[in-house]
């Protein structure tokens, strides 16, 4: 029989919260939400308008999201364990002189972010990154830890820092 610690009911009460009243907000900002679709506590997104998410996706706790000026497609039946996070953009580095910190968005170039596809019934592990520009093909599974900087092919199995394609489902 388990004890209810205090660790135990702070949980319990964040993860009731997160469900009653963040999951809609998150819900109604995204570009389009599927149905039967589930997001998990320790959620984070930045450009959450830029966000599709399919029927049937769960995504797993403390997810982060960065998909502020460039698209970020989750298809149907997407699975991601925890601590995935995602970026469709990154800064600038032909600009030597000029410091990183005084770099706005109005400063990026039309390659500095670029959409993340990701199609149907893709299995993603704990703790996985994936890069701007990246397309991960249907079925495809992507190994915990990996960093993901190159497309996966359809039912490719994708393991590694950064990532490579080990072999093929089925």
């Amino acid at each position: 029989m388990s004890r209810i610690t205090p660790y135990n009911k702070t949980i319990r009460w964040k993860s009731r919260w997160f469900k009653l009243f963040t999951f809609p907000k998150i819900k109604k900002s995204c570009k389009s939400f599927g149905d039967s679709s589930t997001i998990e506590p320790g959620f984070y997104c930045m450009g959450i308008e830029n966000l599709e998410i399919g029927s049937k996706v769960y995504i797993g706790p403390n997810a982060t999201f960065l998909c502020t000026r460039a698209a970020l497609r989750l298809g149907d039946g997407t699975i991601a364990g925890p601590g995935l996070t995602i970026v469709t953009g990154d800064h600038r580095i032909d600009l030597v002189d000029v410091p990183f910190s005084e770099l706005s968005d109005e400063d990026k170039l039309p390659e500095n972010d670029v959409p993340v596809i990701i199609e149907g019934n893709v299995w993603i592990g704990a703790n996985v990154t994936i890069l701007k520009g990246v397309t991960v093909g249907k079925g495809a599974v992507i190994g915990a830890g990996s960093v993901v900087t190159k497309d996966v092919p359809t039912n490719g199995i994708a393991v590694g820092v950064p990532s490579k394609v080990i072999k093929y489902r089925g």
